[in-house]
């Protein structure tokens, strides 16, 4: 009888250390196809994002969708389409496509003008999604785009939380891509603008939504 229940106590232990085994590797191949499967959707999201930074030109703007909780934030404060929460303008530079954009948080005491990358700009690591979208302007509009954004980035504006048309001192991102454009055209109505309450400002849909542009690339990122 005691013999009897050691052979039963040791084939139950064998049969849990085997399952705790095949438990343990289940988990890892699962871990390992997880893990090879992001990395294919990023392979497969940068050829993407470098396909649409060959779409870009001079003076163009660009969207993107940012995967933090504060891009999705800023998205929900458009009154029309929420697809986008960050905007800003390309400036061909030495055969290069830059992206200048304001960018900031609370309390950033930092210049907000930034010049990045197209790649980084667009870079699936940080993004669910991008799209460029382009105005036909006549040479001279570019070229006073291009000067009014290095006025911007010389003068040092800092992210403006109250975002508040009526300032240049602070400025958030549709805020610096709208002023950029209508001040370059000397048209403050050319863009529309939203309204809350009775706060006016620019949203990202506002830069799309409107007769003078079009959206000629987007992409969702897998």
């Amino acid at each position: 009888m005691v013999r009897s229940f050691f052979a039963i106590l040791f084939l139950l232990s064998s049969a849990g250390t085997l399952l705790f085994v095949a438990g343990r590797a289940y988990v890892k191949d699962e871990n390992r196809k997880k893990a090879e499967a992001r990395l294919a959707a990023l392979a497969w999201n940068r050829t993407l994002a470098d396909t649409a930074v060959q779409q870009l030109q001079h003076a163009d703007v660009v969207l993107r969708m940012g995967n933090g909780v504060f891009s999705h934030m800023l998205a929900s404060f458009n009154r029309r389409d929420k697809s986008w929460s960050h905007s800003g303008i390309v400036l061909v530079e030495h055969g290069y496509p830059f992206v200048y954009h304001c960018a900031g948080s609370e309390n950033d005491s930092m210049p907000c003008v930034r010049r990045d990358s197209a790649h980084h700009f667009f870079s699936p690591v940080y993004n669910m999604g991008a799209a460029v979208v382009r105005y036909q302007l006549p040479d001279s509009v570019k070229e006073r785009m291009a000067a009014i954004v290095h006025a911007y980035r010389r003068s040092r504006p800092v992210f403006d939380t109250r975002f508040d048309l009526r300032t240049d001192s602070a400025l958030y991102c549709t805020e610096f891509v709208w002023k950029t454009i209508t001040r370059a055209i000397g048209d403050s109505t050319w863009l529309p603008t939203s309204v809350a309450g009775s706060r006016q400002f620019a949203g990202t849909d506002d830069l799309f939504l409107n007769p003078h542009a079009s959206m000629v690339w987007q992409v969702q990122y897998k």
